[in-house]
């Protein structure tokens, strides 16, 4: 079964210094909840409540990526239901995206190639500078 811890993955990207956004408000998580047809995956309410993404360049030392706010992920010209595009490599290189209502697989949204099989399987492919690496 797929788990995540979000407090680990929070509190290893704080020991990495990245500078996290405060957590998402219930407002927040109720309108991606609303704009995934009522069916938010549970880990994505989880991660969410921890914190709401990071701002880009806090986490650029190895991996270049950065992980957007609801708000930003929503507003963004590449979401388009029902894949929400939720995170970068190198200042848009690459957008991720995935179907907030499911728990993955995580894509590259410009070619649909698999960066991670899941939603937890993407943070934890981060927080070990995996992400682009096949097993």
């Amino acid at each position: 079964m797929d788990t995540i811890d979000p407090q680990a993955i929070r509190d290893s990207l704080l020991a990495r210094d990245v500078i996290l956004n405060p957590p998402a408000t219930e407002d927040v998580i109720a309108q991606l909840n609303s704009w995934a047809g009522g069916r938010l995956h549970s880990h994505v309410a989880q991660m969410l409540r921890e914190f709401d993404g990071f701002s880009d360049w806090d986490y650029e030392g190895k991996s270049f990526v950065s992980v957007w706010p609801v708000e930003k992920a929503l507003s963004d010209d590449w979401t388009r239901r029902p894949l929400l595009a939720f995170s970068d490599w190198s200042i848009n290189a690459m957008i991720f995206g995935f179907d907030p209502s499911s728990n993955g697989p995580i894509i590259s949204i410009e070619d649909a190639s698999v960066v991670a099989p899941t939603y937890a399987e993407f943070w934890l492919r981060l927080l070990s500078d995996s992400l682009f690496q096949t097993k």
